[in-house]
């Protein structure tokens, strides 16, 4: 795989659009990339992203590809960097062996192979766990309407964060249907002046969104790290990744309304659920749970410090050695390293609403 393969999607799209033609036209797209990147020995796809995501691609498409490519890197880096920083200042959980240091919070990101990955095809995954960060930010100073901006980076990648959006929606409509308002307001607010500054650079935009997205679809054949995809490919049944879905969806509303659950919680749970039963999704979509890996490492090491560090280091090979070998090209194989930590979470921190400090 080649470096930045996914952001060379990205970028691409982002140009076609900039010169006013169809970014979802695959030709068109591919024209770009064989004209203006060279070295690329597997031509990605298309573009396949949400049509409101161009007219911030488009800036990106107006710079070079190496100058887009530099900038990417360095934005990338710099998000995890304040998210994982984010985490550590967040007063839900006291960490007590990772401390808010840089070298630390590199060090946790190294081994993190969600970020990794993230990194090495240059994807926008990561834009979730920005919203989820700035998000839980505002929420704690009762900053709604920023909440719901911030939580708009979730439409980056919907299909992932189903369930937690049931999850918190759910809970808000039970307990602070006010402060639920004003979230769907900051949340669609964004939203809606990118899709009609979007339609108005390119009217005939969402017919083309749609007609690109089921073509894009209709020729998915790489294996993907969610359980609906993984049961179908066994099975033989396409219907079984529809069906995980429902179920993620329905969990998601039952998290909301399970008695003395801290909302923190409730969130961690729901975002676990939604990475495995999304219909579709990859090992570097996994970056969303950065928050609940940083936890599990800080209770590995709280349990044992040599065998904490191991056991994280394992997690990182499990990952990594399938993504890097041809013999596992497929990467399905890394969905085991959610399931390893949510199975953690409930052993060491069932249903019990406390995750206020480091000790379980």
């Amino acid at each position: 795989m080649d470096l930045g393969i996914d952001f060379i999607s990205l970028w691409a799209g982002g140009k076609v659009f900039a010169e006013g033609s169809n970014p979802y036209d695959n030709g068109k797209v591919m024209q770009v990339i064989s004209e203006h990147v060279v070295g690329v020995n597997n031509l990605p796809g298309g573009y396949h992203n949400p049509f409101y995501l161009l007219p911030i691609l488009a800036l990106f498409g107006m710079m070079s590809y190496r100058t887009a490519a530099t900038c990417w890197f360095f934005a990338t880096m710099s998000v995890g960097i304040f998210c994982a920083e984010s985490i550590c200042r967040d007063r839900s959980y006291r960490f007590n062996h990772i401390s808010g240091n840089l070298v630390s919070i590199l060090l946790i990101l190294l081994v993190f192979f969600p970020f990794s990955k993230h990194i090495f095809v240059g994807q926008t995954s990561i834009a979730l766990l920005l919203g989820l960060v700035l998000a839980s930010g505002s929420l704690r100073k009762g900053n709604y309407i920023y909440a719901g901006v911030s939580g708009s980076l979730l439409a980056v990648k919907p299909h992932l964060v189903i369930p937690l959006c049931l999850t918190l929606g759910g809970w808000a409509a039970i307990h602070n249907r006010k402060a639920l308002c004003k979230c769907l307001v900051g949340f669609f607010l964004p939203l809606a002046i990118l899709s009609l500054l979007t339609i108005y650079i390119r009217p005939t935009i969402i017919s083309e969104n749609m007609a690109g997205i089921a073509e894009h679809y209709s020729r998915l054949v790489s294996k993907q790290v969610t359980l609906g995809y993984i049961i179908s490919d066994v099975t033989g049944w396409r219907g079984a990744s529809s069906l995980i879905f429902g179920l993620g969806a329905v969990l998601g509303l039952i998290l909301a309304v399970i008695p003395n659950l801290s909302l923190l919680e409730r969130s961690i749970h729901a975002l676990f659920i939604g990475v495995l039963v999304a219909p579709h999704g990859y090992a570097h979509d996994h970056v969303v749970l950065l928050y609940p890996f940083m936890i599990a490492v800080d209770r590995l090491l709280n349990w044992n410090y040599v065998a904490g560090i191991l056991i994280t280091l394992m997690l990182f090979l499990i990952c990594a050695i399938p993504f890097s070998s041809d013999i596992f090209a497929n990467e399905w194989i890394s969905i085991v390293v959610p399931v390893i930590l949510w199975a953690f979470y409930l052993y060491r921190n069932p249903f019990n609403g406390n995750l206020k400090t480091g000790n379980s």
